[in-house]
């Protein structure tokens, strides 16, 4: 965390203020709230202001765009919990495949170039293998029918999504299905998600892979896994393998296109 802070704090509460500015100019006739899961501005202290501006109707979007049990659940689960008063409150439970996200993505991946790259990696992170055998029991760690195209029953399953996402933000630069990788970090154990980001990095400059771009589409605000983990650490790690150069591309922070592109994803 002393490698993450900034002068202005924690990046991803900085981008997350800025962010809520931009959507209360963009929906005047709303009110705007911003809250952390684990932090501060806490969804408890969040809702207990809700209820004293007497909100009636309440959109809830958590800022992840592939659903999970793990992340965007626990949210429902926790304002259901705090909710009192509110009657309506509406779930957007994800937006992976929002043509809104998608392009704001795209808009980002513009600034580096991806075809200048000799490949390009678009990473997500892993969660417990476990948490998607519970979502379908067609699942499969390996050889799933979702690494190719999305199944019928693979529209909440988080692999599924993160593979749907990289097709579609691949197909956006042309990027043919061998310059680009699907792969998952974060991991805490062997039992989670893969290929793992690490491994395929390796596997990449053992190829004599010299320039990478790393994309995060499942983080919408650069932290501690996009800035430590692949900038710094992930970077190294290549470098330290015979690789030139990895660059990872800045995530959408709270750039005006995102919160253009986030009063699409509500309305």
């Amino acid at each position: 965390y002393r490698r993450l802070w900034t002068p202005e704090g924690s990046p991803i509460l900085h981008h997350l203020i800025g962010l809520r500015l931009k959507l209360a100019n963009r929906l005047p006739e709303h009110t705007v709230y911003a809250a952390m899961r684990y932090g501060s501005p806490s969804l408890k202290k969040v809702m207990e202001k809700i209820h004293v501006d007497g909100i009636t109707h309440l959109t809830v979007l958590p800022l992840y765009p592939q659903f999970a049990d793990s992340t965007t659940e626990t949210i429902f689960n926790r304002i259901r919990k705090l909710n009192k008063k509110v009657k309506d409150v509406h779930f957007i439970r994800q937006f992976y495949d929002h043509p809104a996200f998608i392009n704001a993505f795209v808009e980002r991946m513009k600034r580096y170039n991806p075809a200048s790259f000799d490949h390009v990696i678009f990473t997500y992170h892993s969660l417990p293998e476990s948490h998607l055998q519970r979502i379908h029991p067609e699942y499969h760690c390996t050889g799933c029918a979702c690494e190719t195209a999305m199944p019928e029953y693979g529209r909440e399953c988080y692999k599924a999504a993160a593979y749907e996402t990289s097709r579609r933000l691949a197909s956006a630069f042309q990027l043919s299905t061998t310059d680009y990788s699907v792969s998952f970090q974060s991991r805490f154990a062997n039992k989670w998600i893969g290929p793992f980001t690490d491994e395929r990095i390796r596997e990449l400059a053992a190829k004599g892979v010299k320039r990478i771009l790393v994309v995060a589409p499942s983080f919408v605000a650069d932290c501690l896994e996009t800035i430590v983990e692949i900038s710094l650490d992930y970077k190294e790690l290549f470098l330290s393998e015979g690789g030139n150069e990895l660059v990872m591309a800045e995530s959408l922070n709270d750039e005006d296109f995102w919160a253009t592109a986030i009063v699409d994803i509500i309305r």
